[in-house]
């Protein structure tokens, strides 16, 4: 099939055509390195006539890295990593981990609605949060719209952790200008939310 298409690829005839191969090890034996090259040539032909071409493809067991050759690495112009994540009730979410870029593409997160698979964009930083950081972050916006301008003691403690809990004072740190700004006054640190 590549081959046909790859043949018919000349001038624009392309242009404006999107392909998707899912998967690319459906097409060729993406372990032998001359087999892979001979793809991505096809590939990269096919893209010279216009098209705009998406390769779905699998990792190896760990998830670490893609199956197969380096010539697919090679041959492409920009590669994810998908990663689904948790999902409210009716929605797929996927953050999209940039592992190789041409075209200055970004980590990027998306969101798919199951009943009309309406494609929407989500905030990366927002995708990225843990179970257990979304739960310190609801903690500490509880405590500081119950009171206040808690300076940085009373408010850790007021979500039952220690002082110098090193992770809870990072996450303070990490998702401050996201969910709560501080300020320092006589050596003082009080927190607000942001509204």
């Amino acid at each position: 099939m590549l081959e046909e298409l790859e043949n018919m690829a000349v001038a624009d005839r392309y242009k404006n055509t999107l392909f998707v191969l899912d998967s690319l090890r459906d097409f060729g034996d993406v372990n032998n390195d001359n087999a892979a090259m001979r793809i991505g040539d096809k590939l990269k032909n096919i893209r010279e006539a216009g098209a705009t071409i998406i390769v779905l493809h699998h990792s190896n067991k760990d998830g670490r890295n893609y199956q197969g050759s380096n010539n697919i690495r090679n041959s492409i112009d920009n590669m994810y990593q998908l990663t689904k994540i948790d999902s409210p009730e009716g929605e797929i979410r996927w953050v999209l981990t940039v592992k190789k870029e041409r075209a200055s593409i970004v980590d990027t997160a998306i969101s798919v609605k199951v009943n009309d698979l309406s494609l929407l964009p989500i905030d990366i930083t927002t995708a990225r949060i843990s179970s257990e950081e979304q739960s310190f972050i609801n903690e500490v916006k509880n405590a500081l719209n119950k009171q206040p301008g808690l300076n940085k003691t009373e408010l850790l403690e007021s979500c039952g952790y220690k002082k110098d809990d090193k992770t809870a004072r990072d996450r303070l740190d990490q998702y401050e200008t996201i969910y709560w700004v501080s300020k320092k006054e006589k050596g003082v640190i009080s927190y607000q939310l942001i509204n």
